[in-house]
């Protein structure tokens, strides 16, 4: 693609593709970050050149436009994008933090948290300052890395006569549900202050302040409209959540003002403060709670770690307890020979193996210091590490002894720029080289590959299923998206649903059966948040496809928790393993698993029954 960009024609190279929403492209060129507009147009570009002809009055953090990018149509250029400073490598979504499992990966913590959100007060504050209101602050515009923000799309803002046309539902004051966004300067600094309220209350407590399940009043909407918060009776509270009492009082009066009584106004920073300034960390779970509290809150909610021997039967239910840390699972996989768990524990990785209703093969040993955003995967006798989601490096350890033992070193390509694209499966592993996907085994101390197709590079997203040579994934070309499925030695072009204009793509997942795979992808469009459902058989053929609301269902959050297996899956959730037929929607609960499992838990089919890896320990549930 040739663009002019500062008065220079120059090329934007495919392999260098940063990002594609539903509006633009982002490319990396030189020292810039250039964003390309899908669907250019005269009103983008008039506002496009208020922004550039401003003068620097906005904070550092704020990634604002710098240079106006033109077609090449020397007659009449027409503006088409803009170029922005890079960010430096490992700035990641503010809607990361909402997660257990990636904040206990890299190391996260509470206080962390308060601090990252003070940080970015100063900046909001400067934004409004400076004649700005964001709009549409959400969770994938605010980004950071370590205990700074950055805010990004600043294309979307308010400021002078350009009007913020898009909202995101999850975030948006309730004060502008069915507002026409299009016909004027619809949103006010508090408007930005309220969804930066809901931001902070998420990355606290694991929970939208709208969130958890009430009977009759299904829809986060309808309860931000009723003023009906998580906290209220009626509303069950997330098991994934934590404790209310981790805030300390008067920070839960400050969310209770915003969302059961409306107040509207710039968030209190002394509040957020002082409570990050008398936070104590547990001594037994490693929670952060105030020093207030009498006791740790999160310690007297839940269960302690079973010894690996337990063994529950129950009505319904058979229960093996197959792992137990003291620390945080950042990995877990089943193979032939067994359950694996890699965990963060007492600054260390750790490995933990064992096999169901075998005591005696149970393992425990201890890798090397703790890697925060460390990646994982496993094959038999061997463990694949990425230590830096930014490099190509890949470690493998040899975990076959008592000691781990560097085997080998290798790379594998980048997906965007901060993603190592590799997986594991049938005792091989799977990376990127030289444009082609290759399928290595490791024989006397070597990686003996072969290669199985041609890929992007730097534009590959790949998925491997865990017990199978079966493998899903999509090359991106600017902002299309070509999918396959490889087989063995075959490859199929797919042809999932395609996105509808303006939507974007957030994540993707694949779930993996013995007859084919289930992709799921969350999307945005206009301000909603979608999950996308497409069933591929093993000869690539798309057999279901559907788009819902996330909103009406929770099954879908966790990205790839899923179990799967010919239009069936099974979900954690509280009420325990929900099964989901997907031909017709129909849903079975199974009410016996209810005291073993969670939302946010993760199901692995495993022998004759399915594990459930919690934050904590990997269960064996057998039904029946």
């Amino acid at each position: 693609m040739d663009i002019v960009l500062d008065g220079k024609r120059i090329r934007l190279d495919n392999q260098a593709v940063l990002g594609t929403g539903g509006e633009a492209t982002v490319i990396r060129h030189d020292r810039w970050a250039v964003k390309i507009y899908h669907v250019p147009g005269p009103e983008r570009a008039a506002k496009l050149k208020d922004l550039v002809a401003l003068p620097r009055r906005l904070p550092d953090a704020v990634v604002a436009p710098e240079v106006l990018a033109y077609d090449t149509d020397r007659s009449r250029p027409q503006v088409i994008g803009f170029a922005m400073r890079m960010l430096d490598p490992g700035y990641v979504e503010v809607a990361q933090l909402a997660h257990k499992r990636f904040r206990a990966a890299n190391g996260i913590t509470t206080p962390g948290v308060a601090a990252l959100f003070a940080d970015g007060h100063g900046t909001l504050a400067a934004l409004h300052l400076a004649g700005f209101v964001i709009g549409d602050l959400n969770d994938l515009n605010v980004l950071f890395r370590g205990g700074k923000m950055a805010f990004i799309d600043v294309d979307s803002y308010q400021f002078k006569q350009h009007p913020c046309r898009v909202a995101t539902e999850s975030f948006v004051d309730p004060a502008l549900y069915g507002v026409d966004l299009s016909k004027g300067a619809a949103f006010r600094p508090e408007n930005d202050w309220y969804s930066y309220a809901v931001l902070l209350f998420k990355s606290l407590l694991l929970v939208h302040p709208y969130g958890g399940v009430h009977l009759t009043v299904k829809t986060l909407t309808a309860r931000a409209q009723q003023r009906m918060t998580v906290f209220v009776p009626g509303v069950k509270y997330p098991k994934i959540a934590l404790h209310p009492d981790t805030l300390n009082d008067d920070l839960l009066q400050v969310f209770e003002r915003y969302f059961a009584q409306g107040w509207r106004g710039e968030f209190p920073l002394g509040v957020l403060q002082a409570y990050a300034g008398e936070l104590v960390e547990c001594g037994s779970c490693g929670a952060f709670y105030p020093r207030a509290r009498p006791h740790c809150p999160v310690c007297t909610t839940i269960t302690p770690v079973a010894e690996p021997e337990r063994r529950i039967v129950t009505d319904g239910c058979t229960v093996e307890t197959l792992i137990g840390t003291r620390g945080q699972i950042v990995f877990s996989k089943a193979l032939d020979d067994g359950v694996y768990a890699v965990a963060h524990e007492d600054g260390k990785a750790v490995l933990y193996a064992a096999v169901p209703g075998r005591p005696q093969r149970r393992r425990r040993l201890t890798l090397f210091n703790q890697i925060p955003a460390a990646r994982y995967e496993i094959i038999e006798g061997y463990l694949i590490v990425a230590p830096d989601p930014a490099q190509e490096t890949l470690m493998v350890i040899d975990i076959g002894g008592d000691r781990p033992q560097g085997a080998l070193q290798t790379t594998t390509r980048l997906f965007g720029g901060s993603a190592p694209v590799f997986g594991a499966a049938r005792g091989a592993l799977y990376r990127l080289a030289g444009g082609y996907l290759m399928r290595g085994e490791i024989r006397g101390g070597e990686l003996v590959e072969r290669a199985l197709t041609s890929v992007m590079e730097n534009q590959t997203w790949l998925r491997v299923a865990p017990r199978d040579d079966l493998a899903l994934g999509y090359f991106r070309t600017f902002r299309t998206r070509q999918y396959f499925l490889i087989d063995g030695a075959r490859r199929y072009e797919i042809a999932p649903a395609p996105l509808a204009d303006a939507e974007s793509l957030t994540g993707s997942a694949a779930l993996f059966g013995r007859h084919g795979a289930l992709l799921v992808r969350h999307t945005r469009l206009a301000g909603v948040d979608y999950v996308r459902l497409d069933e591929v058989s093993r000869a690539g053929a798309v057999v279901f496809s559907q788009r819902r609301k996330r909103a009406e269902s929770r099954l879908y959050e966790l990205l790839g928790g899923q179990a799967y297996e010919a239009g069936i899956v099974l979900h954690a959730t509280d009420d325990g393993i929900v099964q989901e037929r997907l031909a017709d929607g129909g849903l079975r609960t199974f009410a016996a698993t209810e005291p073993y499992v969670a939302e946010g838990d993760r199901l692995i089919p495993y022998q004759n029954g399915i594990l459930v890896v919690k934050s904590d320990r990997v269960l064996f549930l057998t039904l029946g």
